[in-house]
């Protein structure tokens, strides 16, 4: 019966434990599937927002050339009626000037949008690295020393279990012996390393003297140097 409820009560906490392992192993793997998805989103909610951002700053550099190039046809249609070659070479200068501006100015815009774009994937893919690392680290940190948490509780349940085995067995063997009347324990472990027949020979050496004084010619050799040892 004793034997039963330890080996129940040592099922109970390896199931237990085992349990709380899968759970805590599962909620750690769901963290890290949702930290992944949210970076994930904001990766892509970033780079949306980059090209939507780069697309509107060309539109409008588009724009921009589209109102230059009508003012310079505007311009050289009203000159085109002036006979002043000076005055038609200087606006040319000043639209072409204009020209060069704004398309620096998309080149740049659009450079540094990329630049950007480049900047913040690369920062978000190396924040997924590292939180992804940390956390499997942290998981396989965390499984490990489960893992060795119930190794060390079942060795530690199953000492006890052999500690309480053992000391049953021997009270229970004691209890045994002791009603028998007159062995004892400690007689016991001498009947199992094979000490009976001396205990008997010691038993017997009263009788041998008692028969050699009456009948010293109807011994052995053996057994009258033994009863004359004894006397």
């Amino acid at each position: 019966m004793l034997v039963v409820v330890v080996v129940e009560v040592v099922v109970v906490v390896v199931v237990v434990v085992v349990i709380v392992v899968v759970v805590v192993v599962v909620v750690e793997v769901v963290v890290v599937v949702v930290v992944v998805v949210v970076v994930v989103v904001v990766v892509v909610v970033v780079i949306v927002v980059v090209i939507v951002v780069v697309v509107i700053a060309a539109k409008l550099s588009l724009f921009i050339i589209i109102i230059n190039i009508i003012i310079i046809i505007i311009v050289f249609t009203s000159i085109s009626f002036c006979n002043n070659i000076v005055v038609v070479v200087v606006v040319f200068i000043l639209v072409a000037a204009v020209v060069v501006v704004d398309v620096f100015v998309v080149v740049e815009v659009v450079v540094v949008f990329v630049v950007v774009f480049v900047v913040v994937v690369v920062v978000v893919v190396v924040v997924v690295v590292v939180v992804v690392v940390k956390v499997l680290v942290a998981v396989v940190v965390f499984v490990v020393v489960e893992l060795y948490v119930v190794v060390v509780v079942v060795v530690v349940v199953v000492v006890v279990v052999v500690v309480v085995v053992v000391v049953f067995v021997l009270v229970v063997v004691s209890s045994f012996l002791n009603y028998q009347g007159d062995v004892t324990l400690t007689e016991f472990h001498e009947l199992l390393r094979g000490q009976e027949e001396k205990r008997k020979w010691k038993c017997s050496t009263n009788q041998i003297t008692l028969f050699s004084s009456r009948f010293p010619k109807a011994l052995p050799l053996s057994h009258r140097s033994l009863s004359q040892t004894t006397e």
